[in-house]
């Protein structure tokens, strides 16, 4: 078999052509010479404690009276017993496990309004204080972050809530309107991200599913010096995490519900693509460029993935077995996920709809054990009525067709170049220097600083959508 088509890899680099003339000092290196693998993640426990052997039982009444945190009554939502405790929501959106003596049993069909000091309270027991917050509902933002940064992220989540809700209801799923705050916490740095809660560095946000907090962190290389690969796969896992805490609150895939992982992963790397858009923006003597980053619509072809599938080698059936019956992917996993999905949304689109309403019927802390995966695997076969093998080469037929390979392009070969030219008229001649960039922060850096030694110049910025059309930019430029 031809080579599939997807992984999760972020590199960071500037341009390796990057020249100047006269005088002029080479640019400023805006992001560093390194390449990282980025997965997204979504811890299965962070703070609850559930045994495996633990009774489950299902409640016949949906909401009960609770003392909250801070001591007053709240009315909480009821998921189940566990053993002698009781799970339930809060109206802040945590999850908590109370002895069952300290509930009592209500009529009321939802919780009770959201109270601030309940929010602020939950985020000092989760480590985070004295942050500022901002609310855009449905969104809830927590920050200790730059102004710039939270306006990036607030644009990514604003963008992608009403196309995701809408791609759900056209797979025909029955949506339910998120009835506590979306909370996405943006903490400083690395070095504080890890503090909050030591991941894998690979690791660059995560949903906690008991807190339904998003937990990200500021990496202002990546929003505006790095080049589009690395900017679109953190760009692309914020959107990630963003859909697991929207099938989470919709009640779609209910919190603590075991999905096949192929699907829990597939789904959101299916809705997660992102337009990254460069433009040119005048400020006094320059025309500078900046980048534009926010959801568009479902379906869009992931060209990360599609990266990596490309990379890949099949023909056994293999890629597609290991993917749809494995509980924990790997970088190669989420693009087979992703290829998987892509392909039954457009090719399979009502047995797909029929598979993913029936799998979000699954409960909270359903067992787990091979009888489970058992059922899981016969209502996969119920759906799809095909080998892996016969799979692998629908996936392979729809992602090299005409239109997927139109649709394609290299990321890191297609990398958006800035070639910035500085003019200076200097008696009846002009002086030209010119550089190549990949990184907008870069070209305003070195602007500034020949800006410096020459005041009356004029500054030009022309955008190339690839290596080769801007190193044929800059022929022309300098001849």
């Amino acid at each position: 078999m031809k080579s599939l088509v997807l992984s999760s890899f972020i590199v960071i680099f500037v341009s390796g052509l990057a020249a100047c003339i006269a005088n002029a000092q080479s640019p400023p290196r805006s992001a560093p010479d390194q390449a990282r693998s980025i997965i997204p993640y979504q811890p299965k426990e962070l703070t609850l404690r559930i045994s495996q052997n633990a009774t489950i039982k299902r409640p016949k009444i949906s909401h009960v009276r609770v003392r909250s945190a801070l001591g007053t009554e709240q009315i909480a939502r009821l998921i189940c017993h566990v053993d002698d405790d009781a799970l339930i929501e809060r109206p802040s959106g945590e999850y908590s496990l109370v002895p069952q003596a300290e509930t009592q049993p209500t009529d009321a069909k939802k919780m009770s309004k959201v109270s601030m000091k309940d929010v602020q309270h939950a985020l000092t027991e989760s480590g985070i204080e004295n942050f500022k917050q901002k609310w855009d509902k449905p969104y809830l933002f927590v920050y200790d972050c730059s102004e710039p940064f939270l306006e990036y992220t607030q644009t990514i989540m604003k963008s992608m809530y009403p196309g995701v809700v809408k791609q759900l209801r056209e797979w025909e799923l029955d949506l339910e309107r998120p009835a506590v705050p979306l909370v996405v916490v943006i903490m400083p740095d690395r070095e504080a991200f890890d503090k909050l809660k030591p991941v894998d560095p690979s690791v660059a946000a995560y949903y906690n599913m008991i807190s339904n907090h998003i937990i990200l962190y500021e990496d202002q290389a990546l929003a505006d010096a790095a080049p589009e690969f690395g900017l679109k796969q953190a760009a692309y896992t914020i959107v990630h995490e963003g859909v697991h805490q929207l099938l989470a609150n919709t009640n779609v895939q209910k919190r603590l519900a075991e999905w096949p992982m192929w699907l829990s992963e597939g789904v959101p790397e299916y809705l997660c693509p992102l337009r990254v858009k460069s433009k040119v923006v005048k400020r006094k003597t320059a025309e500078l460029p900046i980048r534009d980053v926010r959801w568009v619509e479902a379906g869009m072809l992931n060209d990360l993935r599609m990266y990596s599938l490309l990379k890949m080698r099949g023909g056994s059936g293999d890629l597609i077995k290991n993917a749809a019956t494995s509980s924990n992917l790997d970088a190669d996993g989420y693009a087979v996920a992703w290829g998987m999905v892509h392909h039954l949304a457009t090719n399979e689109p009502d047995a797909f709809k029929a598979y993913l309403k029936e799998i979000s019927k699954t409960l909270p802390l359903e067992p787990l054990g091979e009888e489970r995966d058992q059922q899981l695997a016969a209502v996969f076969k119920k759906h799809f009525d095909s080998d892996f093998l016969t799979m692998e080469r629908k996936i392979q037929k729809h992602l090299t067709s005409k239109k997927m390979k139109k649709g394609y392009k290299d990321p890191i070969a297609n990398q958006t170049r800035y070639l910035v030219k500085m003019v200076e008229k200097r008696g009846k001649a002009f002086l030209n220097i010119a550089m190549i960039t990949t990184s907008p922060a870069g070209a305003r850096e070195w602007k500034e600083e020949l800006e410096q030694q020459h005041p009356k110049a004029r500054f030009y910025t022309i955008i190339c959508d690839s290596q080769r059309k801007a190193e044929y930019e800059w022929r022309k430029v300098m001849n």
